[in-house]
């Protein structure tokens, strides 16, 4: 069976125009182009069926796979550390993951690389009050610094090719984006009699 034709929409996008240039940022020799072409020949042809469904999950891992590399790895961390925060559940800080970085980053790429290996851990619960008085609370959640480096490392990934498909006017957790921004846009509508 096919899938719903906005689904097909989304997919055929998402490869034509932002894998191929993903593929271009990060250079990866190692993921068979051809593969991609002929299976982009494939979606357009047939349209988008459960297997071609498959082959992009395929090939959204297999970009993955191929791009996560020590130079990615090493940004990530360089992004976390530029973030500060604290320590997660199992109490490492920045620092102390930092001692010892390339073993780290080694197996954090290894387990991200093999399926199924990477589990992150729980997350540390933190009460902030909600106001100056101090007298509400609300939960926040510390991840650990290794999982903080794989968030990092496959929003790197993900977001060029996924960023580009959200509606002009979503600005909830975009780049660049606020609520500021969000009520500005709501203005100009306003003004514009929309």
């Amino acid at each position: 069976t096919s899938l719903r034709p906005k689904t097909q929409e989304v997919y055929t996008y998402l490869l034509r125009v932002h894998i191929l240039s993903a593929l271009g940022d990060y250079q990866l020799s190692r993921l068979d182009s051809g593969t991609v072409r002929s299976w982009y020949g494939e979606l357009r042809s047939n349209g988008l069926s459960d297997a071609s469904a498959a082959k992009t999950y395929r090939l959204l891992r297999q970009i993955c796979q191929a791009a996560v590399d020590d130079r990615l790895m090493r940004e990530a961390f360089k992004a976390v550390k530029r973030n500060r925060g604290a320590a997660g559940i199992d109490k490492v800080s920045i620092k102390m993951f930092e001692e010892n970085l390339d073993n780290n980053l080694a197996a954090l790429m290894k387990d991200l690389k093999t399926r199924g290996t990477f589990a992150p851990k729980p997350l540390r619960r933190k009460w902030i009050a909600k106001d100056a008085s101090q007298t509400k609370f609300r939960p926040l959640g510390i991840p650990a610094v290794r999982d903080r480096v794989a968030q990092e490392v496959l929003r790197r990934l993900l977001e060029p090719i996924f960023e580009p498909l959200f509606h002009d006017n979503s600005f909830g957790f975009r780049p660049k984006r606020n609520c500021h921004s969000a009520i500005r846009r709501v203005l100009e509508h306003h003004e514009a009699g929309l």
